[in-house]
């Protein structure tokens, strides 16, 4: 099963997403802003939606990070 991370801070938008992809058999985790996004991305994470507005560290920084970790597939929303 594909695991799918979500960082999206409108919480309407998070969820629908959460529900759309579970019902198609994906592993879903959530954050709610960039900084949180960061600190629980892991390596087995297989994609990435990303909103581009964000508190704390917006989309833009956190796709700087990620290109130090792991290449992952990345989805942006805005």
């Amino acid at each position: 099963m594909a695991k799918i991370l979500i960082i999206e801070d409108d919480q309407d938008i998070n969820e629908m997403l959460t529900k759309l992809l579970k019902l198609n058999g994906y592993e879903v985790i959530n954050a709610y802003s960039g900084t949180e996004g960061l600190l629980i991305h892991d390596t087995t994470v297989d994609l990435i939606i990303l909103d581009l507005m964000l508190p704390g560290k917006n989309g833009e920084d956190i796709i700087k990070e990620l290109q130090n970790k792991k290449p992952v597939p990345i989805i942006i929303t805005s």
